[in-house]
């Protein structure tokens, strides 16, 4: 997995990593808990998947709006579902701030941050900056959206399948240049979505086609060619996270995508 960032730098260029601008000093700190979770492949229904991310969403949003942090690497590894409760009822849960920001109106003036995350989710515009030799792009809170809607569509085509028959055209996105990989993700979500990524939805997520094509809209606009971020935070967050919460409610209604073990073999 390529991560890019202050503290992970695998796929930075040679040239830039003793460019002191680049880097934040930061203070390594672990903490040793429990298990408190379990991993999201480990879902065990679409609705478990969908729920999962619809709460690290409303968590993300507290982070923002409240703590004035941005998490800055939103991926599937950072996403843990809970233990379910006395009720029966689980969460998704947001983890690892390692790589957290803070809000652009809390920063100095004068502050620069090198653009972080991991390469398979990270967002377009971020890509292709990168992809520009630009690394200091100001990151913001619809890079992390834009981050969970490609957890949500890498797990509608890799979850529920066999290793072995997981489409490859999505190693593209995170395994070259950081040019060809923004190339790849672009084409595959703005020019070839129906094909590319609806076209290779595992069966278990038939029904999540429907939210996929309202996050791509609401992300990217009607003409989809949006990749910047809006003014009012909840311009976003609130469709996003009313758009999760029709899906979640069909599902339950229906009851047709609920599976012993969706997660990949």
């Amino acid at each position: 997995m390529r991560v890019w960032g202050r503290i992970l730098t695998t796929a930075l260029d040679s040239a830039l990593l003793d460019r002191k601008e680049y880097y934040t000093k930061r203070e390594l700190t672990v903490a040793k808990l429990s298990p408190f979770g379990r991993p999201l492949q480990s879902c065990k229904s679409a609705r478990e998947f969908l729920v999962g991310i619809r709460d690290a969403i409303l968590a993300h949003r507290r982070l923002c709006n409240q703590a004035g942090l941005l998490h800055g690497d939103v991926s599937e590894g950072n996403i843990i579902l809970s233990r379910p409760n006395k009720e029966g009822v689980m969460q998704g849960i947001l983890i690892d701030l390692d790589m957290s920001l803070l809000i652009e109106s809390s920063r100095k003036i004068d502050e620069v941050f090198a653009i972080t995350g991991t390469m398979k989710y990270m967002a377009l515009e971020l890509l292709w900056n990168i992809s520009e030799n630009k690394f200091t792009l100001p990151q913001n809170y619809r890079h992390d959206l834009e981050s969970f809607f490609y957890v949500l569509v890498v797990g509608c085509i890799c979850y529920g399948c066999e290793r072995k028959s997981q489409p490859k055209h999505l190693e593209k996105w995170f395994t070259e240049s950081a040019r060809s990989n923004y190339k790849s993700k672009q084409s595959d979500i703005i020019q070839n979505f129906d094909t590319m990524i609806l076209g290779y939805f595992s069966p278990a997520f038939d029904g999540v086609k429907k939210l996929a094509r309202n996050l791509r809209k609401i992300l990217f606009g009607q003409n989809f060619d949006r990749f910047g971020i809006d003014k009012c935070s909840e311009d976003l967050y609130n469709p996003i996270i009313s758009a999760f919460n029709e899906t979640i409610n069909e599902i339950v209604g229906k009851n047709t995508l609920e599976f012993t073990n969706i997660c990949p073999r």
